[in-house]
């Protein structure tokens, strides 16, 4: 016979057992993690520090999971759909509005836009100085990324098909050049010829592009007046 002891816990300690050996396998998502933190602090009375060490986290984790409850609910959908969009998901609840919200989430649901681009369009959106914080790519270690006042964010308000691929496109488009304008102060001599090099093929198509629009709408512009 194999020796053994019998642990008695009540119910309250049952459930806090549970919390933690799920938190620890990974079977919650963030947001569910996020919960059970706050469970762990508001019921349990676990500091932030205690609760890190419980789950074997450092206190940081705690503060950032925490953090997604003060989100924007839109934001915490995103979360819930899309864990592993948890990083584009803090910086996308930095923006002020829920049309600038909403786009970009429309775009990571989508797959248009990455981690990266979100990073870059939020950074580049024209947000007040005093009011816009500068967004930081904890996960991947990253610099801080300086705030540059730049084109708003902006979402179509019709649900047309076609203009939300249009809202699509465009987003991808500006999440390159975003992206491109943030990497040149630390761009290679060569990685500025590839940008310069792809600018100047596409130039005369985007003029071209450019007169055709214009033709279009003086020719839709005059059958209103008439």
């Amino acid at each position: 016979m194999v020796p053994c002891e019998v642990a008695h816990h009540t119910d309250d300690e049952m459930i806090e057992i549970g919390l933690a050996e799920n938190i620890q396998r990974r079977d919650l998502d963030p947001m569910e993690e996020a919960r059970a933190f706050r469970i762990f602090i508001d019921q349990r009375g676990y500091t932030e520090r205690r609760l890190a060490e419980r789950i074997g986290k450092d206190r940081g984790y705690i503060q950032n999971r925490l953090a997604l409850l003060r989100a924007p609910e839109e934001v915490q959908q995103l979360v819930a759909q899309r864990p592993d969009a948890l990083s584009a998901a803090r910086a996308i609840a930095q923006l002020p509005t829920v049309e600038q919200r909403q786009q970009l989430i429309e775009g990571v649901a989508s797959g248009a836009l990455t981690h990266k681009d979100v990073l870059a369009l939020v950074n580049s959106a024209s947000l007040a100085p005093a009011s816009r914080p500068t967004v930081v790519d904890h996960k991947q270690g990253d610099a801080d990324i300086p705030a540059q006042p730049r084109e708003s964010v902006s979402v179509s308000t019709t649900s047309s098909p076609l203009t939300r691929a249009l809202d699509r496109d465009i987003l991808a488009v500006r999440a390159v050049f975003a992206r491109w304008r943030l990497s040149l102060p630390k761009s290679k001599a060569e990685e500025r010829a590839r940008m310069l090099g792809f600018v100047d093929t596409h130039l005369a198509e985007l003029e071209a592009l450019t007169e055709a629009l214009r033709s279009m709408e003086s020719a839709s512009n005059e059958n209103v007046r008439k």
